[in-house]
């Protein structure tokens, strides 16, 4: 697996860190560019785990795919609340969506990924193809 995130077109990126407040993160005028769930990345021998933080995101609302070789995650919600009182009437809307992906190498086991959401944390286990595996000369029997 290669470890390329891919967040989108060039111009988003590119305008968002001209725009960003460098002294303090998430503060500059793209605001809104900047809901990307939190993403470890871990390799150990036999595999890849990753481990993406959707607080607020129910399990329904996160897809996992793979497209084109890359495993696309994505997600959204969205929220209503209301607030009524003698004097005031207030609706506030709040939606958020994401889309992240990820290259797969050739050394992935594609029947083999797995799933897991767990507490607002979305982790998906990557088998990896062994050397042993891909160099295996078997014979098979004909029945």
């Amino acid at each position: 697996m290669t470890v390329v995130k891919r967040n989108g077109g060039l111009f988003p990126s590119l305008f968002h860190n001209f725009f960003e407040n460098e002294w303090h993160p998430g503060t500059g005028l793209t605001t809104g560019f900047a809901n990307q769930p939190a993403v470890n990345i871990k390799e150990t021998e036999f595999e890849f785990q990753i481990e993406m933080a959707t607080p607020g995101i129910r399990k329904e609302d996160i897809h996992i795919q793979i497209e084109n070789g890359n495993l696309v995650i994505s997600g959204s919600t969205s929220n209503e609340r209301k607030d009524e009182n003698e004097n005031y009437k207030r609706r506030e809307f709040y939606s958020t969506s994401f889309k992240q992906s990820f290259a797969l190498g050739e050394n992935i086991n594609l029947k083999k990924i797995d799933a897991d959401y767990k507490d607002g944390v979305v982790k998906i286990i990557l088998p990896k193809v062994t050397e042993e595996r891909k160099n295996l000369i078997q014979k098979i029997k004909l029945k």
